[in-house]
């Protein structure tokens, strides 16, 4: 899955894209060259949607959904008008429905809020999306998500320097569908660190993940584009 929002994906201080050729110079690569189907979209991933949207039209091609929905609020939503932009979207990126709608905020009381959990289920219940789902930060948010059945899917963390999540969710007798995110710590396990908070610690595991990669001849590069790929209870 693509996460369609830069030019450079994958990296962590990315170049926006400017202008719908940029767009397609990247679509072309990720959907015709490396036959990536399924794109992870926001509202927030600057000019994605119109441009995915356009390149779809083009190409008389299909693409698979993954939409996140943040800034929701504890008292006041308009959910009608986030209902209303959900079907629009769809109808722009001519698909029948999202395969996933994911929560993506950094707070438990709004995955466990009563009236957002009821949004959700109408989602459902009106086929916008196949799947309804949670981006998750913490423990309790983990454990809130795999025991309430609105959720089908909850994505997490997961790469070389973090599974602590991932561990937390083998050990449940409940199974959800686990889609990975920040792979690649968010462009640190890539790019040169100037100034990170974290510039010690992450650069020690970067280290020694070199090392690994040296004694059993092969590349850096290939243990950390392959490592989500051995976890076996990742779907996405």
């Amino acid at each position: 899955m693509a996460k369609f929002n830069s030019l450079k994906y994958g990296l962590g201080k990315s170049k926006n894209i400017t202008n719908i050729n940029e767009g397609y110079d990247l679509l072309n690569f990720i959907y015709f060259k490396k036959k990536i189907k399924y794109f992870e979209l926001s509202n927030r991933y600057n000019k994605s949607i119109p441009i995915l949207s356009s390149f779809i039209k083009k190409n008389k091609c299909r693409a698979r959904i993954f939409y996140k929905i943040d800034n929701l609020k504890l008292k006041i939503n308009n959910f009608d008008s986030i209902l209303y932009n959900l079907k629009k979207i769809r109808d722009n990126l001519e698909i029948e429905q999202f395969e996933n709608i994911s929560l993506h905020q950094n707070d438990y009381r709004i995955i466990s809020n009563n009236k957002i959990i009821k949004f959700l289920e109408n989602i459902k219940k009106n086929e916008i999306a196949k799947t309804i789902g949670t981006s998750v930060y913490t423990k309790k948010e983990l454990f809130f998500s795999i025991k309430t059945d609105v959720y089908d899917s909850i994505q997490i963390p997961i790469n070389p320097l973090n599974t602590y999540l991932y561990n937390l969710y083998t050990q449940q007798s409940i199974k959800k569908l686990i889609v990975a995110r920040s792979i690649f710590l968010q462009g640190a396990l890539l790019n040169k660190l100037n100034n990170h908070l974290f510039e010690k610690e992450i650069n020690s595991e970067i280290s020694f993940l070199k090392k690994i990669a040296y004694q059993n001849n092969t590349f850096y590069k290939k243990i950390i584009f392959n490592f989500e790929k051995n976890l076996k209870s990742i779907d996405y």
